[in-house]
């Protein structure tokens, strides 16, 4: 849907790739190669000298989602809700970003922070393609 190449799951911490995860990705995993890894750490180290540039996310990152330049092959690091990221991985990261939340609101679940985030890079590598 936003030409994500794929899915990287750190084996320890994170939710389990079941049959009632696979049917509420609404095929999408059917399309997009998901990977679980032992080590994220070296996952990223592997990305990272292959030109990837490493993106975290943060509720408390100062640089907004809207000002960062998304137009470069990529990883984006999306936390839970409650730890978010962690500080190992975080260090790893060339930017933090965060969504700018006016009011009230403390943080957004992780699904729709991975919305917002993809539709803004998707925005802007539309953008830099001109129409058509």
């Amino acid at each position: 849907f936003f030409s994500a190449h794929g899915l990287i799951i750190p084996k320890d911490r994170s939710a389990k790739v079941t049959a009632n995860v696979l049917k509420r990705s609404s095929g999408a995993c059917a399309y997009l190669p998901v990977i679980r890894v032992v080590n994220l750490g070296r996952a990223l180290d592997l990305l990272e000298k292959r030109g990837f540039w490493i993106v975290g996310t943060s509720g408390e990152s100062s640089e907004s989602v809207y000002q960062c330049d998304w137009n470069r092959d990529l990883v984006l690091i999306l936390g839970n809700e409650q730890k978010g990221i962690s500080r190992t991985i975080r260090n790893r990261c060339h930017h933090v970003v965060g969504i700018p939340a006016p009011g009230h609101m403390e943080s957004l679940n992780v699904s729709v922070s991975a919305g917002v985030i993809l539709s803004e890079i998707s925005r802007q590598r539309k953008a830099l393609k001109g129409p058509g």
